[in-house]
């Protein structure tokens, strides 16, 4: 009987501390100010696009068409060098609107251990980015073993594995385990990111995971190095969500750290590509 009275004790208590938590906010009174958004991915030895739409208040009624403003006033500076960006359509996944402008930059191909500035205006915002588009990656190492302690699960074999890079100083990596033969299952597992901040020690990703059979002859790691700038972002980038890892009852959840200065919020980020065959004995 007391631990029935201890359990209806503690259901009450949480009961009284979220509804204690409610605030009634009435539709318009929440505060709105409008910015510029930005999310533009620079990979070595690509093309540069930068994806423009602009924040919308609770009051309006958004669609994806709204969202695309096609006189965004921007350029891109490299070694002295302006390039204007200009508007190139509404960006479209799968015939559906996105919200975002696409931007191209004539002849301007991101290289390598170059720095890049986005400047942009529009309503009356303005916005500042830079970026460093990272050198590739030496992989020193990639390896999956088969785990015969834990042998198969569901019908896929478990692996314990290894990917070994050598790292530069301030930059941030992601590894992707990805399987070509089969499209559905190209990228099935992702690890990181991962921030060095010295030079000259091995950064090691060693997950555990399953593999169906008959696919180790098509396995490859792919490496992504980001600007420093996108780990900040990925630690970070649920915090808007309301409930971060701090947990329920927690304190504010902070904000989303970007790399965009002014009247904006998004990325403006480097990255390269690096791949390599995964052994598996």
């Amino acid at each position: 009987m007391r631990m029935r009275a201890r359990q209806r004790l503690t259901a009450l208590f949480l009961v009284a501390l979220l509804s204690g938590c409610e605030q009634v906010v009435e539709l318009g009174t929440l505060p709105f100010e409008e910015k510029l958004v930005v999310r533009a991915v620079l990979q070595a030895d690509s093309a540069v696009e930068v994806y423009f739409t602009r924040t919308f208040s609770l009051n309006q009624t958004y669609s994806p068409e709204q969202g695309v403003i096609d006189n965004v006033d921007a350029s891109i500076v490299n070694d002295g060098i302006s390039y204007p960006l200009t508007y190139a359509g509404q960006v479209v996944r799968g015939r559906i609107g996105t919200g975002f402008a696409r931007y191209t930059a004539n002849l301007l191909v991101a290289k390598p251990n170059k720095v890049y500035e986005l400047f942009a205006k529009w309503n009356g915002h303005q916005l500042h980015a830079t970026t460093i588009v990272p050198d590739s990656t030496v992989i020193d190492t990639a390896f999956a073993i088969l785990d015969s302690t834990q042998g198969y699960y569901y019908g896929n074999a478990v692996y314990n594995s290894m990917v070994a890079i050598r790292p530069s100083p301030n930059l941030a990596y992601f590894v992707q385990y990805q399987q070509l033969t089969n499209p559905y299952y190209y990228t099935f597992f992702s690890i990181g990111p991962k921030r060095t901040t010295s030079t000259g020690e091995q950064l090691i990703f060693d997950p555990t995971f399953y593999l169906p059979p008959k696919w180790e002859d098509s396995l490859q790691a792919v490496v992504y190095c980001f600007d420093h700038a996108f780990y900040d972002y990925f630690r970070t980038r649920s915090n808007s969500y309301g409930i971060s890892s701090i947990g329920i009852f927690g304190d504010s959840p902070g904000n989303v750290i970007w790399n965009v200065e002014g009247e904006a919020i998004g990325m403006f980020i480097g990255t390269s590509v690096s791949k390599k065959k995964v052994f598996v004995p």
